[in-house]
């Protein structure tokens, strides 16, 4: 990467000790700023293809924006959801705030779903808290204020 009076500084990265990409990251006097990507290769994945497992965005070092992970599974039923977003968080200076989700391969079925949505506010849950058994379909509901839970079904 690049330095700038001995900090690293712009764009830069990383790699295992066999050659292979782990991370490029954006720095801004030796912290993270800026877009960080994470790269691995899937367990499953039989194309052994280097793929993105984390986009995430950082203001100063800490967590500030949208942070993404990335999941693969091989039985998906939707070739092109093999590879798949499994989590989208919403962060502001280092605490999770607003709509949380989460997403999974069904293990019934096969099929891309939606399994998880809650609201973040502080770090706290606040709001609806959300679990799917299908992509629509609401396995439980509770609602929070501020971490505490005041409704649970």
């Amino acid at each position: 990467g690049h330095y700038k009076d001995g900090y690293r500084d712009g764009e830069g990265e990383n790699y295992d000790d066999k050659g292979n990409l782990q991370r490029k990251a954006e720095y801004k006097k030796g912290k993270f700023h800026g877009k960080s990507i994470s790269y691995t290769v899937f367990p499953d994945d039989e194309t052994n293809e280097r793929r993105e497992s984390c986009i995430q965005y950082y203001k100063d070092g800490q967590q500030h924006g949208t942070a993404e992970t990335y999941s693969y599974c091989h039985k998906a039923q939707d070739p092109q959801k093999k590879y798949h977003l499994q989590t989208k968080c919403n962060y502001e200076n280092g605490v999770t705030e607003g709509l949380q989700s989460q997403f999974t391969i069904d293990p019934k079925n096969f099929q891309y779903r939606k399994g998880l949505e809650y609201f973040m506010v502080k770090g706290k849950h606040h709001g609806e808290y959300i679990s799917y058994t299908t992509g629509e379909v609401r396995a439980s509901l509770q609602k929070f204020n501020m971490g505490v839970c005041t409704y649970s079904v």
